[in-house]
């Protein structure tokens, strides 16, 4: 509730280290302790730490969940080609395909995710289901990659389905975003805000929002999450 609710980092991070001081082999605790301290404060060295020491402990759960601590932390390159040497030596695991079209799509590699993303379509043998983050992100790769008039008309179904049911307004900010329109990503952005988003927790480091970054509406959002710039280097 401190961290994803609450935005109370600094509490979260006294919780975390807490539960794993208190039992050395909680794999979750030393996960969402890498979570908050990489992806989220951008203390990568720190965060990638804990996520080793999670992925020792269990590394089925674990494993790739953390892949995305790595990415945060300036490390996709290597965890692409792992993942893609794996898929070329066993190209029937969709499961390492999903991971990287996942990785891909968390790195800012929106070409490669989008045809990964293809091919699973592909080998489903139809669309898969869309679920609005899913729709979202579809919608991201195509804007990002020139598909301007798909991206839109999957901008469309999320602005007509929110009328109805809960879209995470950040869905909608982010295919904005990527079609270049500021204006309307910050405008969905404060929304998101308003409601408490779990997913602001990653504006400091998901390369999702590299296109709002620059303008200075993205340094005021940061500072009202309570965030502020990654201390060391990373995925930006």
């Amino acid at each position: 509730v401190r961290y994803w609710s609450d935005w109370d980092f600094a509490g979260a991070e006294r919780e975390f280290r807490r539960a794993v001081e208190l039992d050395p082999e909680n794999g979750r605790g030393w996960y969402y302790l890498s979570n908050l301290l990489s992806a989220t404060l951008g203390r990568h060295a720190e965060g990638l730490a804990a996520a080793r020491r999670a992925v020792q402990l269990d590394s089925i759960q674990w494993g790739s969940l953390s892949l995305g601590i790595r990415v945060a932390a300036g490390e996709a390159d290597v965890v692409l080609d792992s993942l893609a040497a794996v898929v070329r030596a066993h190209p029937d695991d969709e499961r390492t395909l999903g991971m990287l079209c996942g990785t891909a799509y968390s790195a800012g590699r929106y070409a490669s995710a989008l045809q990964c993303h293809r091919q699973l379509e592909a080998r489903a043998g139809r669309p898969r289901e869309r679920l609005p983050a899913s729709s979202s992100s579809e919608g991201v790769m195509l804007a990002a990659t020139g598909h301007r008039a798909e991206a839109e008309a999957i901008l469309r179904e999320l602005m007509s389905a929110s009328e109805n049911d809960y879209v995470a307004p950040d869905y909608i900010a982010a295919i904005y975003a990527h079609l270049g329109d500021r204006d309307r990503a910050f405008e969905w952005l404060e929304r998101a805000y308003r409601g408490r988003s779990a997913w602001l927790v990653y504006l400091n480091t998901l390369r999702l929002w590299d296109p709002l970054r620059a303008d200075p509406r993205f340094g005021t959002l940061l500072d009202k999450v309570g965030l502020r710039p990654p201390a060391e280097g990373g995925s930006r």
